[in-house]
């Protein structure tokens, strides 16, 4: 399974999604994404931690954008649509503050997370071990 069809497949369910084209949309942020998550340390699932990473960074990008011209003054603190929300970082805040913050902020970042906490556990079992 390709990295492009398991983002299709999240996109596609969420109606936040609703008015992206794919794969024109979709691909820049695979390869925005790529660069930033380990092959090795997420194993078997890989995949499934780009998808929910870009999918992350297309929610934060269009509440992002939805707030940039919704007509109402000033950047919200943040924002709710169905089954996700993001909150925005508030002046006074560094990075380092925020770096996992900002991805528990929608439901594919909390995946993202969840999956890089059991690839990245010690210990970690690699194969029986013989006596």
């Amino acid at each position: 399974m390709s990295i492009a069809s398991v983002v299709q497949t999240l996109t596609q369910t969420d109606p936040l999604f609703s008015s992206v084209t794919y794969p024109t949309d979709v691909e820049p942020w695979i390869a925005l994404t790529l660069p930033e998550v380990n092959a090795t340390t997420f194993g078997v699932l890989y995949t499934n931690a780009i998808a929910n990473l870009v999918a992350h960074k297309m929610a934060a990008s269009f509440a992002t954008a939805q707030a940039a011209t919704g007509g109402a003054g000033g950047t919200p603190a943040e924002l709710r649509a169905g089954k996700w929300s993001i909150r925005y970082q508030q002046a006074g805040q560094s990075a380092a503050q925020n770096s996992d913050s900002v991805l528990n902020e929608t439901v594919y970042g909390r995946e993202y997370l969840r999956l890089r906490g059991m690839c990245s556990g010690f210990p970690r079992v690699l194969s029986p071990m013989t006596i």
